[in-house]
């Protein structure tokens, strides 16, 4: 090993303790960061209704235990493949990566399957079934604009550092201090930006919101590099999103079926953004990663195009009663 190479891998030669504060600190930040995230939710939440507040304290022990068993599998079959790899040992990586594949599968299965509690707030009027949720003329055009909206947002989300990385060729550190700007913006703008929904409506609000995260992300991937911090600081726009587009859904069912249809339109949603991040990786090895992120403010465009479109008929479509 030469010189040269033991200067490039800090590791090895920098001090502990400025190791430590040059690695363990952007890692404790990030935490943080993520830990406040679900403060500010509660404290937008709240701004609705008390049981709104309710239903996320109810909803947020079981995301965490979800998210224990994803962590916990990732982190196992992730230590399995490395040492797998590591040793030239293709066949072991390949079992470990089916294993946790089966793993996360049975996890999907045993939530899916888990007793959510319920809350006696509304008196229903008898179970709603998918197919009544899924015939209201409002359904799909919601499914395709959250949708695309995950694949938009989870686009930033996952798959910033690697695109910076691999296709700007940007310092991973680097890379990484963007995505936690991203997540910043998300808590400090749902925390100051959430009263902007009472004063211009929900339907104003997605509008300017939308539209302006389309241009930032369109100007942001196609400037490069130096439009990293524009995707960055787009995550103040999103974080009134999402929020505010749940707040949507229910608009359009009647009070007994507003939860299952949420539900419903959130799960069906949540399938576009799986698939895409299941397909992404093979379309980067066909086309790279340049040409592939196109495809994130492809979506963000087209998200807020079928928004404009949708509220345009919105006083057409009643609820489904």
């Amino acid at each position: 090993m030469t010189a040269a190479t033991l200067q490039e891998n800090k590791m090895g030669v920098m001090p502990v303790g400025k190791l430590i504060a040059n690695m363990a600190l952007p890692m404790v930040i990030s935490m943080l960061v993520q830990a406040l995230y679900n403060v500010v939710d509660s404290i937008y939440v709240s701004q609705v209704s008390e049981s709104a507040v309710t239903a996320l304290s109810l909803a947020f022990p079981i995301q965490n235990l979800l998210i224990g068993f994803a962590v916990g599998i990732g982190v196992g079959v992730n230590s399995l493949l490395s040492k797998s790899l590591g040793e030239k040992n293709q066949e072991a990586a390949n079992r470990a990566a089916g294993n946790g594949i089966v793993l996360m599968a049975i996890a999907m299965v045993l939530f899916v399957l888990f007793p959510m509690p319920e809350v006696q707030e509304h008196k229903t009027e008898g179970k709603v079934s998918p197919k009544e949720i899924m015939s209201c003329p409002a359904f799909l055009s919601l499914v395709l604009i959250i949708g695309l909206y995950f694949i938009a947002e989870h686009g930033i989300m996952n798959w910033l550092v690697s695109y910076a990385t691999n296709a700007l060729e940007v310092p991973m550190g680097q890379a990484a201090n963007f995505t936690a700007v991203f997540f910043g913006c998300v808590m400090v703008g749902r925390l100051v930006l959430s009263s902007l929904v009472d004063k211009l409506g929900i339907y104003r609000c997605l509008r300017l919101f939308a539209t302006s995260a389309a241009v930032l992300y369109t100007a942001g991937v196609l400037l490069g590099a130096p439009g990293l911090w524009l995707l960055a600081v787009s995550g103040l726009l999103f974080s009134i999103l999402y929020p505010t587009l749940v707040m949507l859904i229910p608009r359009y069912w009647p009070s007994h079926a507003a939860s299952s249809a949420s539900g419903l339109v959130l799960s069906v949603a949540s399938l576009a953004d799986i698939l895409f991040n299941a397909v992404f990786g093979s379309l980067v090895d066909a086309i790279g990663y340049r040409t592939s992120f196109l495809i994130m403010p492809a979506c963000m465009v087209g998200c807020t195009a079928l928004l404009w479109g949708f509220f345009a008929k919105a006083k057409k479509l009643e609820r489904c009663d």
